[in-house]
């Protein structure tokens, strides 16, 4: 055998594994965006599927569709929380006014029987707060929407539209005007009921906008809350799927107290896992009667406490 000979073939065989190898590093690096991590992009379209609200015996579909969903959404925001070795804990993203929209088209099977996107919501990555939504082709947005880039002017960049899109102001998106009373808690999950409110969403004007705010604080609760608690999340996900939550005896179908709680002390339980994820103390936070004073108790649910994960920590939060 020529020495020659035998080295250029050797090489070549060397070559090509090589260049096979760097061929599939370069698809998983492409195609595989890092477990977990928030979305780079500026403006990120999602779907979210409601049209078997009605189908029989689709109770686990309903629930996995959901699931699938508001891990979405919450992947788009959130990437691991620093200093905690666990797969539950999540931050909203590092910088703030970082204008960056997740576009969610939500398709139901309206009153008619049609099927179609009959809602669209827009909310903001840095804080999973919604900003507006478009309803039969109307868009609104909420007043207190002050965020550094117009939405508007997000929505004709991402859709290259040669004029930015008009946007009527409604009222503030906070619960102190969208659900004053306080009724939310008691709003039930049931596929049928959030059949019944997305259709009576569907009627929303600009003239009748205040006829359907707690029904703008329910879907709230369905998509940005439970991306950011799992404990939400499970209890509606339950009840799509069984009309009930049977982990609980009395089987609830609502978020009740605590689901409500739980959306106005964010900003405290996010304060409670930073501060306590090396060891160090904070601020207890009470939510309907429970006491919440370590990480522990919202990743384990440890002294008597229900398990808050996976939970989407508010990076920027109240000292």
């Amino acid at each position: 055998m020529h020495p020659i000979g035998a080295l250029r073939r050797a090489g070549r065989r060397l070559g090509t594994v090589l260049l096979a190898l760097l061929a599939t590093c370069t698809l998983v690096t492409v195609g595989t965006p890092p477990a977990h991590a928030e979305t780079t992009e500026q403006y990120l379209r999602l779907t979210w599927d409601l049209t078997n609200l009605d189908t029989e015996d689709a109770g686990q579909e309903r629930e996995d569709q959901y699931r699938r969903f508001i891990g979405q959404l919450r992947d788009a925001a959130g990437s691991p929380m620093a200093g905690v070795d666990t797969n539950d804990m999540f931050d909203t993203p590092r910088g703030t006014r970082t204008n960056r929209v997740v576009e969610v088209s939500v398709w139901t099977i309206n009153g008619r029987g049609q099927r179609g996107i009959h809602h669209i919501l827009y909310f903001s990555l840095d804080d999973m707060y919604l900003r507006g939504f478009t309803i039969n082709s109307v868009n609104y947005q909420f007043r207190d929407d002050s965020y550094a880039f117009p939405l508007a002017d997000q929505v004709r960049r991402a859709r290259n539209l040669a004029t930015a899109p008009l946007f009527n102001q409604i009222y503030d998106g906070s619960y102190r005007q969208l659900d004053a009373n306080q009724q939310r808690g008691g709003m039930p999950y049931t596929p049928r009921a959030m059949r019944d409110r997305l259709r009576e969403l569907g009627n929303f004007t600009y003239n009748s906008r205040n006829d359907y705010r707690r029904q703008l604080a329910y879907i709230i609760g369905a998509t940005a809350e439970a991306a950011r608690f799992g404990w939400i999340r499970n209890r509606i996900a339950a009840v799509l799927n069984h009309g009930y939550d049977p982990n609980y005896e009395d089987y609830p179908t609502t978020l009740g107290n605590f689901g409500m709680e739980l959306q106005t002390h964010w900003s405290d339980l996010s304060r409670v896992a930073h501060d306590t994820s090396g060891g160090g103390t904070s601020r207890p936070v009470n939510i309907d009667g429970r006491t919440y004073s370590n990480i522990s108790q919202i990743r384990l649910g440890t002294g008597g406490v229900p398990p808050l994960v996976p939970f989407l920590a508010l990076r920027f939060h109240k000292p």
